[in-house]
Formats: structure tokens, sequence, C-alpha cells
């Protein structure tokens, strides 16, 4: 068996095209916005000057788009979801929207456009009353975009038990 130039040629194109392909692969999965998100809960708005503004129990969602494009958060929510089973179902056994996830007095927060490099932050206010407790561990806040027809989810984290706390 010869192997002919021409063969040498093909095999070199072949692999030459083989690995631009894999870049072009490579490059579509990293393009597009990619959502960061970070929660907090339990947070205080402390208004100088003005103690009327002071807000206590607020749920804080930072959305940072690292993506090289950019993406529109059209709304804010809480889903429960008790057991792994439903999370993986998609089956929440309760959801709530946040309307106006702004501070007061502040313009509306969504719709709103992050481009590549910026954050939109979300203040969620949980009454207790409708919601319970969020800080159970089952609780996760869902951002709603226009780039997807499902909700990026973020797990709200449990708060731990600070009467379990032993001091020395």
């Amino acid at each position: 068996m010869d192997i002919t130039t021409s063969d040498l040629v093909a095999a070199y194109a072949a692999i030459v095209a083989t690995g631009a392909f894999a870049l072009e692969v490579r490059r579509w999965f990293e393009t597009g916005p990619k959502q960061a998100i970070r929660t907090q809960t339990g947070m205080k708005l402390v208004s100088p000057g003005n103690p009327a503004q002071d807000e206590d129990g607020l749920c804080v969602v930072n959305v940072s788009n690292r993506g090289s494009a950019p993406t529109t958060v059209t709304g804010l929510g809480l889903l429960e979801y008790p057991t792994l089973s439903s999370r993986l179902r998609r089956k929440p056994t309760r959801q709530f929207m946040v309307l106006h996830p702004q501070l007061r007095g502040h313009p509306p927060a969504i719709p709103k456009e992050v481009p590549p490099g910026t954050q939109w932050t979300g203040i969620s206010r949980p009454d207790p009353d409708t919601t319970g407790n969020i800080e159970t561990g089952n609780f996760f806040v869902a951002i709603y975009t226009t780039e997807r027809d499902k909700p990026f989810l973020r797990r709200i984290p449990k708060v731990k038990d600070k009467s379990a706390e032993i001091s020395i």
C-alpha cells in the first residue's frame, strides 16, 4: 500500500477541518449571555437621614452578565421545591412573582437590559404570612430572561440555626 502525496494532503485537510469545526462548536457554547446569580436574605436597608424608608428582611438578588451578548431580565420569582424529585420535574409546590423588584421610590427594575459586564439588582420583600420562611433551603430565586423559555434558578441558602452555635 503506497501513500501518495494526495493522500497526505487529504489527511491534513481532514485534520484541519476537524479542528476548525471543534473551534466553532466551542465558540458557539462560549458566546451569548452568561448569568451569574447571587442571593442574600435577611438584608436590611438603612436610609441615612430618613428612617421612615428603612426596611428589614429583604431578599437581594444580583444578576451579573458575564457573557458576550446583552440579555434582558423580564421577571423575578420565588419557587418552592421541597424535594429533589419536584426540582428535577420542575414542579414547584408554590410559586410567587415579584411584581416590583426595586426599592421603594425608585423607577421600575423590569424589564431591564443587562449588557455584558454589568449587573442587575432586584429586591424581594417576602411576607412571612404568605410565603413562610424562605430560608429553609427549599426556595429558589427564578430569573426570567428573554433568551430562555425556562428561568435561571438559584437556591436561597438555608440559614444556620444560631441557637446551636457554641461560644467559648
